[in-house]
């Protein structure tokens, strides 16, 4: 193993073992906010490998975080593991609803799951978001995409359950 794999886990381990104590401790929003925007910044990059530890810490000392379990999701689906995203997508929309973010994202995988009628749900909850929540969150084209998609996918299932 190389230095860097054996020093990230090293830390892993040390997260996890002290994870209950940061907890008890409290550590400050900062240490939150700090460790997102790191773990964003790799998952933007594509890095998910390098996110998906982060956003597993942030979860494990702030577990009310939707956005790390949002954040999370985007790395198991990027590795294909897509049952384990829509548990992490679930998780977000129940910490917070509101989330467009995890609301799309949780139709896309529920898509390629084959399941587009619940897609088609979960799109109708995005699109029912304040305007203004959407328009910040550049959803919109997204979400008229992956409803034109249920549809099409949800009128074919129908066709051969009729056949």
């Amino acid at each position: 193993m190389n230095r860097r794999g054996a020093s990230r886990g090293r830390v892993r381990r040390w997260l996890r073992d002290r994870a209950g104590l940061a907890a008890l401790l409290g550590l400050p929003a900062r240490d939150r906010e700090v460790l997102a925007w790191q773990a964003h910044r790799r998952l933007a990059r594509g890095a998910t490998g390098d996110a998906e530890p982060l956003y597993r810490a942030i979860l494990a000392l702030w577990p009310d975080s939707a956005e790390a379990a949002t954040g999370l999701g985007a790395c198991l689906q990027s590795r294909g593991d897509l049952a384990g995203a829509e548990a992490c997508y679930s998780d977000a929309i129940a910490l917070d609803p509101a989330s467009p973010f995890a609301l799309v994202d949780r139709a896309e995988v529920r898509l390629l799951l084959g399941r587009p009628l619940d897609a088609g749900r979960d799109l109708d909850l995005a699109a029912a978001l304040p305007p203004r929540l959407l328009r910040r969150s550049g959803l919109v084209p997204r979400i008229a995409d992956l409803k034109a998609i249920a549809r099409d996918r949800s009128a074919g299932a129908v066709v051969e359950s009729e056949g």
